[in-house]
């Protein structure tokens, strides 16, 4: 069986792909979105753990 190369991906996927294989280590979502070059910001406070 034959597995779909990263080309069959979207644009986009492929863009996330290479962002994260990049990086050294584990990777945040924020990091993420600035390397697509969204707008991050801060939206409110953390939910305390339960």
């Amino acid at each position: 069986m034959r597995l779909p190369t990263k080309a069959a991906l979207p644009a986009d996927y492929r863009e996330i792909l290479a962002i994260v294989r990049a990086a050294d280590g584990p990777v945040q979502v924020r990091a993420v979105a600035e390397g697509l070059g969204l707008r991050v910001a801060v939206r409110g406070k953390r939910e305390v753990s339960r």
